[in-house]
């Protein structure tokens, strides 16, 4: 399973494609693929490079194993639960105006600044948790797992806190979800909304 954040948009390869794929990234025995591996040239799945480079799978994170949202026992700070709406709002509106892409790279660049810089505010991961959650009363969280993590993300950047986006899928029948970590620690999520999905972008 692949996604395109270009054309914002999921997609699979056929068996012979996949096949090719595999051997080109090294996860499997090569065998006579010329035409599906030249097909996937065409279609800018695979560049020709001049070393031996290949593809390299989605970073690995950590299993989740708890969530912070199962250790909310006092309500976020009144300022945090305003920044909390404001970053959703700013994260819809980006999504309606930017492609997945550049929205992504935003939030990369956003955490590269954040772990080269030190924050002065003093917020925990637990904080963030417990003002989002308290944000879904407010703004609508059913089905909109994506800009909600994003605005997550961002937040948790901008406090100086490690964190990854994660975006996985589930095949038979295929779904998609995303989701925050802060390593075995979910965010916004818990073990049991996650485990059935296979990470592939973790930012």
């Amino acid at each position: 399973m692949f996604l395109d954040l270009e054309a914002d948009r999921y997609f699979c390869l056929s068996q012979r494609a996949e096949a090719a794929f595999r051997a080109s990234a090294g996860l499997a025995a090569a065998g006579e693929q010329d035409e599906a591996l030249l097909s996937l040239r065409q279609c800018g799945l695979l560049i020709s490079t001049s070393d031996d480079s290949r593809p390299a799978a989605c970073r690995s994170v950590a299993v989740p194993a708890k969530s912070h949202l199962d250790g909310i026992e006092t309500g976020a700070p009144v300022r945090l639960k305003m920044a909390a709406l404001r970053d959703l709002a700013a994260t819809r509106l980006a999504l309606r105006w930017l492609s997945l892409n550049a929205v992504l790279c935003r939030l990369a660049q956003q955490k590269s600044r954040a772990a080269t810089g030190l924050s002065t505010e003093h917020v925990t991961a637990p904080d963030v948790a417990a003002a989002f959650d308290w944000s879904s009363a407010i703004v609508r969280s059913h089905d909109r797992c994506l800009p909600r993590s994003i605005a997550v993300a961002h937040r948790l950047a901008r406090c100086g806190i490690s964190a990854d986006l994660v975006v996985g899928v589930s095949l038979n029948p295929f779904a998609a979800h995303s989701w925050v970590q802060c390593g075995s620690a979910l965010v916004n999520d818990r073990p049991d909304g996650v485990r059935h999905f296979t990470p592939i972008l973790v930012i």
